[in-house]
């Protein structure tokens, strides 16, 4: 019994071995274990590149960098159809500042009900100087001003503390 020996070497298109004695070729792969192994007379498979756009959407939520303050302080009195509202809005924290409030006016008509009329209002300052206004709300006619209140005072901050 005799011994062949045969020696391997790549064919140059990396899809195999071939023995030199000429025998049919393994199939196998000297490089690195790392690549795909193609079965003998298969092509190499095709490298596909699949490239997809991903949207992030982050909402971002604006935090006030300080507790703003503001007090209201309102005086009344009827005027035949309109409630005349004379107030003052001091704000200790910031000195420029904005918002908004509410004016809320309860009226009593001739046949005895009640009615809460609401008035929406909005407010803004450059300084630390209150803001001073008078506005007048009409009421209807042939009512009576029982109560008149501000209510939802909101404020927010625009620049650095005034002590």
């Amino acid at each position: 019994m005799g011994f062949v020996t045969t020696a391997a070497a790549q064919d140059g298109t990396g899809r195999g071995d071939r023995t030199l004695s000429g025998e049919v070729p393994t199939c196998q792969s000297l490089s690195s274990a790392s690549r795909l192994r193609v079965a003998c007379g298969e092509e190499e498979p095709a490298v596909r590149r699949l490239e997809t756009e991903v949207t992030i959407l982050e909402e971002v939520s604006v935090q006030e960098s300080r507790q703003c303050a503001a007090e209201i302080e309102v005086e009344y009195f009827q005027r035949d159809t309109i409630a005349r509202v004379n107030g003052v809005i001091e704000n200790r924290i910031c000195a420029a500042s904005n918002g908004h409030y509410e004016i809320e006016a309860r009226v009593r008509h001739e046949n005895g009900e009640t009615e809460t009329l609401v008035f929406a209002e909005a407010w803004q300052r450059d300084d630390d100087q209150p803001v001073v206004f008078t506005a007048d709300y009409p009421i209807g006619e042939k009512v009576e001003l029982t109560r008149l209140r501000s209510r939802g005072l909101r404020c927010t901050c625009s620049d650095t503390n005034v002590e």
